[in-house]
């Protein structure tokens, strides 16, 4: 079925709408966080929607077979235990991958979270296999570990750029450092010794030119580098922090890409929105039930939704109900192309 363009950007601006409600995130609410506003300043960088440009990118270095990392796993330093956003948008988002492009998924993630993310991987219905073996099988992932020491991360770093030759790199809500190298909560609270140093990663992935993308919703997320001048002109309280070291909370991460969302799960479900569109394939976007049951495996291995403090299937204060109701919403804006009377609309 061939789509006009005209058709792909009204689906994706209107799919971009939906990444960026400012509802239910209340650390952001609380920062006032001017969402469409930052989502606009991607918008002038890439001249198109975000996700649109994101999705061609990937369309355009990730060949069937080919490795993309997915990184993901904020650690909430109260609790030393991952929020539950960033794992379930990375687990559908590496099922997208799966289906749409053929990709050959490798989740990382720090260390000691490698065993408790397996079977979040595996509620997006991907069977988890060792690295060596993950190219064997269709609908498959791998899950491994990166270091928080720094030196140890560079090591690793290197490992994984050589032995995986990934396509792209996918960071979901992953930690950031500033100018002066500390990691930092959206409250400004110092988090560096709990962080995996994913930086180390996506910064020789950068200079390398393979195809990163950085999805975020507060600033001191990887990608979010990108928008450090809308994010200090628009909100000057992100260049002050408690720690007392100077730099701020902004990340200084480069990306190829970034996608700003209102909760880092929206942006990766988003991303799989528009994959779908550029596919016509309606079916790599998760539907309501996975994402009901992937989300309540998160609260079964014990991740935490750092809005509420609980230990519950819901992300940054958005419940299982909302987001079943919001992905329900995305898969019928795929799903516009089937309608007749759209494709007429834009004959």
């Amino acid at each position: 079925m061939v789509l006009k363009e005209s058709a792909v950007q009204s689906i994706t601006e209107g799919i971009d709408h939906i990444a960026t409600l400012p509802v239910f995130n209340w650390d952001n609410m609380l920062a006032s966080i001017p969402m469409v506003e930052l989502y606009d300043a991607l918008r002038k960088k890439y001249g198109k929607s975000p996700l649109l440009h994101t999705a061609e990118k990937l369309k355009e270095h990730v060949k069937k077979g080919d490795v993309v990392v997915i990184t993901t796993g904020f650690i909430v330093s109260t609790m030393d235990v991952i929020e539950s956003d960033g794992p379930v948008g990375a687990a559908t988002l590496a099922r997208a991958l799966s289906i749409g492009l053929g990709a050959t998924p490798v989740m990382i993630v720090e260390e000691s979270h490698v065993e408790s993310m397996k079977p979040i991987c595996m509620a997006a219905g991907l069977k988890t296999y060792p690295v060596e073996k993950v190219k064997d099988t269709p609908h498959r992932i791998a899950v491994t570990g990166f270091p928080k020491d720094v030196s140890k991360a560079k090591v690793r770093a290197e490992e994984i750029m050589r032995t995986l030759n990934p396509s792209a790199l996918i960071s979901v809500e992953c930690s950031d450092h500033n100018s002066k190298g500390v990691y930092h909560s959206a409250k400004g609270i110092d988090t560096s010794s709990y962080q995996a140093k994913f930086p180390t990663l996506y910064e020789l992935a950068y200079q390398s030119n393979t195809f990163t993308v950085g999805i975020g919703d507060f600033g001191n997320e990887i990608g979010m580098a990108n928008l450090s001048d809308a994010i200090s002109r628009l909100l000057p309280s992100h260049a002050s922090c408690k720690c007392g070291c100077g730099g701020g909370i902004v990340g200084t991460t480069k990306t190829h890409a970034s996608i700003i969302a209102n909760i880092s799960n929206w942006g990766a479900y988003s991303l799989e929105a528009a994959i779908a569109v550029l596919f016509r394939n309606s079916e790599i976007m998760h539907d309501a039930s996975t994402e009901a049951r992937v989300l309540e495996e998160t609260a079964r291995v014990g991740y935490v939704d750092p809005v509420i403090g609980f230990v519950e299937p819901s992300a940054d204060g958005a419940s299982v109900e909302i987001t079943t109701h919001l992905v329900q919403l995305l898969r019928s804006m795929v799903r516009l192309p089937e309608s007749e009377a759209f494709r007429e609309a834009f004959s």
